[in-house]
């Protein structure tokens, strides 16, 4: 398993995708200083946990779903793109394996994704003067932002399954922006409790409590999300036939 996880990194390694995609996860952290900048100049007091609040909110509520949804699509719709699924599945591992390594090297290309946006905000404060910076603050928020990293991998199995189902990027991409619309409207309203894809960037924050007190269907939503995704996934990668 450990090998076939290699592999899926081996293979992204000389992929023109995995700069640009790195590139894209630093975009939320400039903008969000870039935004700023301005009332910095101004003598307005910014602090790095309103930044980091903010950068947070920015990657796992509207960048955080583009930049997966094309890391999804990419790693699960290419075998069948390239034709090398069915050369892929015969061999010892078994489509349970392959859906297992897959979603862990989906999820660690998040946590990636996440690592390098907010380590981008903590260089962007510093360069930009930024009061306020302190170790516990670091640790705080990137701890947050591995939270939410892990809590949008969850809820991004459907994307999963619909990259599998439409071996193409385009209709994922056209649900990553349906969903980023979802949460633009959702974010700061009661229903959001019910959106799941608002739920990382609100749950991670600790935002969670100012919509509900009821914690427990929060998380129920997002496992149902999750396993919803993952099992839809899992039947159409063993029930059916794979045709290229």
């Amino acid at each position: 398993m450990l090998k076939f996880i290699e592999m899926e990194f081996f293979k992204l390694k000389n992929s023109k995708v995995f700069l640009l995609i790195l590139l894209g996860s630093i975009a939320p952290a400039f903008l969000v200083h870039f935004g700023f900048s301005g009332r910095i100049d101004y003598g307005e007091k910014i602090t790095f946990a309103h930044l980091s609040g903010q950068t947070n909110l920015y990657m796992l509520a509207i960048f955080g779903l583009f930049l997966t949804t094309i890391v999804v699509s990419y790693m699960f719709s290419r075998e069948f793109n390239e034709h090398t699924l069915k050369s892929i599945l015969p061999t010892p591992i078994s489509r349970s394996k392959y859906l297992i390594g897959k979603s862990v090297a989906f999820l660690i290309w998040i946590l990636i994704l996440c690592s390098v946006c907010f380590f981008s905000s903590v260089i962007f404060s510093y360069i930009t003067g930024v009061e306020g910076i302190s170790a516990n603050l670091i640790l705080k928020y990137y701890g947050e932002m591995l939270i939410g990293g892990v809590l949008l991998f969850m809820v991004m199995t459907p994307i999963m399954f619909i990259s599998m189902l439409m071996k193409s990027m385009v209709p994922a991409m056209i649900c990553a922006a349906t969903l980023s619309l979802g949460n633009l409207f959702a974010y700061g309203h009661d229903p959001a409790v019910f959106y799941p894809w608002i739920l990382p960037a609100i749950v991670s924050s600790g935002e969670i409590v100012e919509y509900t007190s009821n914690i427990s269907m929060v998380y129920g939503l997002i496992a149902i999300t999750f396993i919803t995704g993952l099992g839809l996934t899992y039947y159409h990668l063993t029930q059916k036939d794979i045709r290229l």
